[in-house]
């Protein structure tokens, strides 16, 4: 029998209710015991039997070396379908695997002081397990549009660092000629992306978030901008060098 897999439903709050928290119903598809036969998968049986092709394993051996060579591979087993037991009378409300795709409602209560991606637990109201195994949660997962960093902000966040030590290196070696002016570009269109993403209703996390990926951008680009701007300043002594010119 396999557990359950947890259900992770996104729910949107406006800031306000993620300061003061918030009660919300939602409505979901998942997998729930089947009433016909408990959760077992079968009509007379109360529990699966191990499988008689793979031993229980979930997985035979498939012999290929009559092709070049090429040894033996494990496959997931196709009578148990990886699951290791079988049903000998499977139940006909659900085919034997013990649950049945249901839908359901509930109530989750997210605090107040509620950020971004914060997880609220409903235990056990997930999906139910194959054959009577233990079942998962129900996730609410908080969707703060005021606090996700996400889209043309987060590029140009991260657009914006990358570029920034090329500007950065330029000014301190004296390379601030065409080199430098053409960081310039990607550096305001970085800029531009951030500020018409409706800066002025983001709240301090999403600015938090948003040097985070400045950060992350900035050391990304920091070395490969260090060999350009070397480079840069080598070839600009060459060329003036012979002017009297450093």
């Amino acid at each position: 029998p396999e557990s359950g897999a947890n259900v992770v439903v996104d729910i949107k709050l406006d800031a306000k209710e993620a300061k003061s928290g918030a009660h919300k119903t939602v409505r979901y598809t998942r997998f729930d015991t089947c009433g016909h036969c408990g959760g077992s998968g079968s009509v007379s049986s109360e529990h699966a039997h191990t499988c008689p092709s793979c031993g229980g394993r979930g997985h035979i051996d498939v012999d290929l070396s009559f092709l070049f060579g090429a040894g033996t591979f494990q496959t997931v087993c196709p009578e148990c379908g990886g699951s290791g037991k079988v049903v000998a009378d499977p139940c006909p409300d659900c085919g034997g695997s013990g649950r049945i795709r249901v839908t359901s409602e509930q109530t989750i209560e997210f605090p107040a002081g509620t950020h971004d991606g914060d997880e609220v637990r409903i235990p056990n109201m997930g999906h139910a397990g194959t054959n009577g195994a233990s079942g998962g949660d129900l996730v609410g997962r908080a969707h703060v549009e005021a606090e996700r960093l996400e889209g043309k902000a987060r590029t140009g966040f991260y657009l914006m660092g990358i570029i920034a030590p090329f500007l950065v290196l330029s000014a301190i070696s004296g390379v601030f000629s065409a080199f430098a002016m053409m960081c310039f570009i990607p550096f305001a269109m970085g800029l531009f992306m951030v500020l018409s993403d409706g800066v002025l209703h983001r709240s301090l996390l999403w600015w938090k978030r948003g040097a985070m990926q400045f950060a992350n951008g900035f050391a990304n680009g920091f070395m490969f901008a260090l060999v350009s701007v070397w480079f840069a300043s080598c070839s600009q002594r060459a060329v003036l060098s012979p002017y009297g010119m450093q």
